[in-house]
């Protein structure tokens, strides 16, 4: 059902599960910007999120959430393809 959502030229999407780094317990509310663009998610309170109707090509994901180091991931999405992208967020000393 997703991959029909996400069909016609160049659309895509990704699915990014956020868990900190020590405990693999879910976090919610990571902010996940894409650069250069006006593109902003947030995770649910089981860590994830689903972003779709994007555009097949190389994107940086910026992680953001208070207590936890800033993450940048890159990562390419392919036409008619949902990304799979597995976040470890480090607490902050």
């Amino acid at each position: 059902h997703q991959l029909f959502l996400v069909r016609g030229a160049g659309i895509a999407g990704f699915r990014l599960h956020a868990t900190d780094s020590d405990t693999a317990e879910n976090i919610a509310d990571v902010t996940v910007a894409i650069k250069n663009t006006d593109k902003v998610f947030t995770t649910d309170e089981k860590g994830r999120l689903l972003a779709l109707q994007l555009k097949a090509g190389n994107y940086e994901l910026l992680l953001s959430k208070p207590g936890y180091v800033p993450q940048t991931i890159a990562t390419t999405i392919e036409i008619g393809t949902v990304k799979r992208i597995n976040a470890k967020l480090v607490k902050t000393v």
